[in-house]
């Protein structure tokens, strides 16, 4: 090869590195959630699967065994129609386009296309109706698969979110007081001391318009103590959270997709008494939801 070959060759390598050391070193503000405002409205499609895994046992012997997996598809327009000072909404209108459900092999169509289910967000809970009506709680457990809206606890900025712009492949801590803090309100016990996970800018994405970033945060909690257990010891326990999103890299903008990966497992027992033999309980729950959302000027 000629000098001049090189030369050239040289010269076209360092064109090609210069957009990647570029968008290297670029940083960005990072929000996980974008302001709403009240009026705006959004198409949403969103595929949530959650498996429940159960075994309770009695003087070692097996009494009752559960594997269950149930799947949601969901799709509406919703309306956003009142926010909190954080901008996060507080109460949504979904006109529903479709809401089946499948039980194994069984599928059912559980709200018919037209049907308007309204979610209200309280103090650590979420009320639905379904055309003015209350929902019952099978029904409300399938809404709150897909539907959410803000009842007062820290959002995934206040969780995972960073008050200074980050670099692409760029990592930080998460805050566990403020995780333990959320679980509290819930009746789950947590030391902030188990409570470990970070937060990260996975991707920037800018060849197309706009530009997308794809942010990630995850978090992981041992020894928490669930309320209702009954007298029951717990013997290990165990919570991890996955949250992923991809939104515009201007911050004002709203978020296109995001997936949410939920896995809780605990087990715990009773020792027998005079009254009752040994008692143990295994519990596996994973729940998994991936929504896309398209905002309608």
């Amino acid at each position: 090869m000629t000098r001049a070959s090189l030369t050239t060759l040289a010269a076209l390598v360092c064109l090609w590195m210069i957009p990647t050391v570029g968008l290297a070193q670029q940083t960005y503000v990072v929000r996980f959630n974008r302001p709403m405002k009240t009026g705006e409205t959004f198409r949403q499609v969103s595929q949530a699967t959650e498996n429940q895994k159960i075994s309770l046992s009695a003087a070692g012997n097996v009494v009752q065994q559960k594997d269950d997996t149930v799947n949601v598809a969901f799709a509406s327009r919703a309306r956003v129609d009142a926010v909190n000072e954080k901008g996060r909404p507080t109460k949504l209108s979904h006109v529903i386009e479709k809401l089946e459900q499948t039980l194994g092999d069984q599928k059912a169509v559980v709200l018919q296309p037209g049907d308007v289910v309204v979610a209200t967000g309280q103090a650590n809970q979420v009320q639905f109706t379904v055309n003015d009506s209350p929902v019952a709680p099978e029904l409300e457990k399938l809404l709150s698969m897909v539907i959410a809206v803000d009842t007062g606890q820290p959002t995934e900025d206040e969780l995972f979110g960073s008050e200074q712009p980050r670099k692409i492949g760029e990592t930080w801590p998460i805050s566990g007081e403020l995780a333990a803090s959320t679980m509290q309100k819930m009746e789950i016990q947590i030391d902030p001391q188990n409570v470990s996970g970070e937060a990260k800018l996975e991707e920037a994405k800018v060849e197309g318009q706009p530009a997308m970033l794809v942010m990630s945060g995850k978090m992981t909690i041992k020894d928490l103590k669930p309320a209702g257990l009954q007298g029951m010891e717990l013997s290990k326990s165990s919570a991890n959270l996955h949250y992923t999103t991809t939104a515009p890299a201007d911050p004002a903008a709203h978020n296109q997709d995001e997936t949410k990966v939920y896995d809780l497992s605990f087990d715990a027992g009773r020792a027998a008494s005079p009254d009752s033999p040994a008692i143990r309980m295994s519990v596996e729950v994973r729940r998994e939801t991936k929504t896309k959302f398209e905002w309608v000027e």
